[in-house]
């Protein structure tokens, strides 16, 4: 995330009033995609794909539909992120991706 500096209270005050807005956005129950949290950037950034469909291809898994995710045995799951990724496994990377996406949404236009 960056960093966000303020000239006066006034812009201050809009910032606050904006990230409540997304805040409130972001509260609203709904799903949000693989392909939105496992974006082009943050994979290209914690591991070694320039996208999800990368990803997903070189790890030879089905990850078409949640039932075929669920099939998934989570030892090699776990194993490819290691090996491929700056993350120790798919929760951790799950989690990372998640705090990615909600400082992204939460700071979009401040």
């Amino acid at each position: 995330m960056s960093e966000h500096h303020f000239d006066d209270c006034e812009e201050f005050e809009s910032s606050l009033e904006k990230m409540q807005e997304n805040a409130e956005n972001l509260g609203g129950g709904s799903d949000v995609s693989l392909s939105d949290l496992l974006s082009n950037s943050f994979l290209a950034e914690h591991s070694r794909f320039a996208s999800l469909e990368e990803f997903t291809e070189a790890s030879g898994l089905d990850f078409g539909s949640s039932q075929s995710f669920d099939a998934i045995d989570p030892v090699v799951l776990d194993s490819f992120v290691q090996e491929n990724s700056s993350f120790a496994n798919w929760q951790e990377m799950i989690n990372e991706a998640v705090l990615c996406y909600l400082g992204e949404k939460l700071f979009d236009g401040v």
